[in-house]
């Protein structure tokens, strides 16, 4: 099986909404442009301490506030991800990623068997799914369907539905 491509993805994932048109590294610093003509901003700089992206995103914010990038949005597991339509980010270990390409992966949609607290069973999947807090502003019941997908050799919560999707595979 081929991997994904969130495959590798160490979390918390710092995302964009659209891929930037330019990516430019210079030296231990990593630059990116999401519009023609518009300023550089600056998304990595490697001689600031800190092993874990975040680290260094922090020092980023106290050294370069003007000149850093602005994240649409801030994965901490895969289940955020697939929520927040990301397409293109960098991981915590300063990887960066490109998620605009669509990949097939195989789909299940059940009617939710147990729910507890923040926590949802589906019949054929041994374990639970936690409810992320972005989905608790919906009332979420024992009757509704839950979407997972199958995404590196575990399913994942993708959506809660009132009805029944037949389909075998989604494209992301």
């Amino acid at each position: 099986m081929i991997a994904s491509k969130f495959h590798g993805i160490t979390f918390p994932f710092f995302g964009l909404k659209k891929v930037p048109i330019e990516i430019i590294f210079m030296g231990p610093r990593i630059y990116t442009s999401t519009e023609e003509g518009k300023v550089l901003t600056l998304i990595d700089d490697n001689t600031l301490e800190g092993d874990k992206y975040f680290n260094r995103l922090l020092k980023l914010e106290i050294t370069n506030p003007n000149l850093r990038q602005y994240f649409d949005y801030t994965a901490k597991d895969i289940t955020g991800l697939l929520y927040s339509d990301i397409k293109w980010g960098i991981d915590n270990s300063g990887k960066l990623f490109n998620l605009y390409k669509q990949q097939q992966f195989p789909q299940k949609c059940e009617k939710i068997k147990i729910k507890k607290r923040n926590l949802v069973w589906i019949h054929s999947v041994s374990y639970p799914f936690e409810i992320p807090k972005y989905f608790k502003r919906f009332e979420i019941s024992p009757h509704m369907y839950l979407r997972c997908l199958y995404i590196d050799l575990t399913w994942h919560l993708y959506k809660f539905n009132n009805m029944y999707d037949s389909r075998e595979y989604m494209f992301l």
